[in-house]
């Protein structure tokens, strides 16, 4: 049998709690269940610490690609300075000229 438990939840958290149980079509007991459940599991900081380190790399590799700045292949470059409509039965740019 389970016992029971009463919390007090700052408003924003409830609303949070509220939503998210709702688009899972479960109960706010259930979510808040799972959440504490993880929250004090062994490995929770194991895993904490491995979803940030994804996420850190995909900053550091957006911020890599910002950096570099975004390039577009020569021929889109030219298609769009002298414009789309002319150049729609053009031939490939010959770079060798």
């Amino acid at each position: 049998m389970k016992e029971r438990l009463s919390v007090y939840l700052d408003p924003h958290i409830m609303r949070s709690l509220i939503d998210y149980a709702d688009r899972r079509g479960k109960s706010k007991s259930l979510i808040a269940e799972a959440a504490i459940a993880s929250f004090l599991s062994p490995d929770a900081a194991e895993r904490q610490e491995a979803t940030l380190a994804r996420r850190l790399d995909r900053l550091v590799r957006q911020t890599e690609w910002l950096a570099k700045g975004p390039t577009l292949p020569r021929e889109v470059s030219l298609d769009v300075a002298v414009g789309s409509e002319s150049n729609a039965s053009a031939k490939p740019v010959d770079d060798t000229q």
